[in-house]
């Protein structure tokens, strides 16, 4: 070739590069590019000649911090390869020498895998069924005051007095129930165990049966036939409904009371925190299905009723109940030393809430005037 129209590659180096790189191009292309593409799973790509990294070929060390992020699957932003000192997986693929396989535990313990939930201990599953039966008599007693009230709103004071004075008779039906409940599903001598490490849990039963017959007494020698009778009798529900919620709440944190025969792995059998949370949730589904419907719904539904102003009993028993479960839940929260600022300041917020509605509750009963 001339001077001007020959080949001038020689003289220009970096077109020379630029052709031998066109060239390898063609030439890794000239069978076509895989399914798989080059950039991503590439079936001719050689594999890591470590037996124990089972990655591909890579030239950098592969650490434990690595895997954690591929796992995770996000890069630290902080993450820094030269100064990453955790234990080294694999050496690089470049690796001259024997291969050692590792001799660190590769689980991450920062972001497991998915793992199979544990089996629930039989022990801890017994004493909650154990516990949920004691405390029923006292939250069978609040559906029973709740449900008086209730139909109060459509009976006669002659008519609402019967059933009023038949509540002495649900306390021993409840813990009688209870008896039963040993009898058929807990191992022989299982209660009588559980109630005497806790004498407070059995004061809290005949709490239950005093709560019945306050409002059962008062019934049989009142007249009822004012309106300040109508008044007392309602306050007097409110009052058997307290001493009910004091039985609950002796029995909720009596049961979270460490004995030493009844730990299990050194544990308590009841989770302090976890039951004071599910407390705070029975306390909003009372909120929500009970108590907001009452106030939403109660006081048009009151004007059709004989008793316009008895919707502000059942809102004072739901208000007593919630409450209840309030007071559980932060005191067993606090005992747990679970301190969250943000979970008692909303707990205690609630709290102060529903004591204001329950005083005007009180106040709304003791200045209305009841149609006799």
């Amino acid at each position: 070739m001339n001077a001007q129209g020959g080949d001038r590659s020689g003289a220009d180096p970096v077109r020379r590069v630029l052709d031998e790189i066109d060239a390898l191009v063609e030439e890794s292309l000239r069978d076509g590019e895989p399914l798989t593409g080059y950039d991503y799973d590439d079936p001719g790509y050689p594999t890591c000649p470590n037996p124990h990294c089972g990655e591909s070929w890579h030239g950098l060390a592969i650490t434990q911090r690595m895997r954690q992020m591929r796992r995770y699957g996000e890069l630290d932003p902080a993450y820094d390869y030269h100064h990453d000192t955790s234990p080294v997986h694999c050496p690089g693929s470049g690796h001259q020498g024997e291969w050692e396989a590792p001799d660190t535990d590769w689980t991450d313990p920062e972001t497991p895998g998915p793992q199979p939930d544990p089996a629930p201990d039989p022990r801890r599953a017994l004493a909650d069924r154990l516990w949920k039966a004691v405390a029923r008599p006292a939250t069978g007693l609040w559906a029973a005051l709740l449900l008086l009230s209730l139909s109060t709103l459509f009976l006669t004071p002659a008519q609402w007095k019967s059933p009023m004075s038949a509540l002495h008779f649900l306390a021993p039906i409840l813990v009688g129930w209870l008896i039963g409940y040993r009898r058929r599903t807990l191992p022989r001598g299982y209660l009588r165990r559980r109630l005497t490490a806790r004498p407070i849990a059995i004061l809290a039963l005949l709490l239950t049966y005093v709560a019945g017959w306050i409002p059962a007494i008062w019934a049989r020698h009142a007249t009822l036939h004012t309106s300040r009778d109508i008044a007392h009798a309602y306050t007097t529900l409110l009052i058997g409904c307290a001493v009910a919620a004091l039985a609950h709440f002796l029995i909720q944190t009596s049961r979270t009371r460490s004995v030493t025969s009844e730990l299990i792995d050194g544990t308590p059998e009841t989770d302090r925190a976890a039951h004071g949370h599910d407390l705070a949730v029975n306390a909003f589904i009372w909120m929500m299905t009970v108590l907001a419907p009452l106030l939403v719904l109660g006081w048009p539904l009151s004007y059709l009723t004989y008793q316009p102003h008895a919707i502000w009993a059942a809102i004072g028993i739901t208000t007593i109940i919630v409450l209840t479960h309030l007071l559980e839940s932060i005191t067993l929260r606090l005992r747990a030393r679970t301190r969250d600022p943000g979970e008692i300041l909303m707990i205690t917020t609630f709290i102060l809430a529903h004591a204001a509605l329950l005083w005007w509750s009180l106040h709304v009963l003791s200045t209305t005037s009841f149609h006799p």
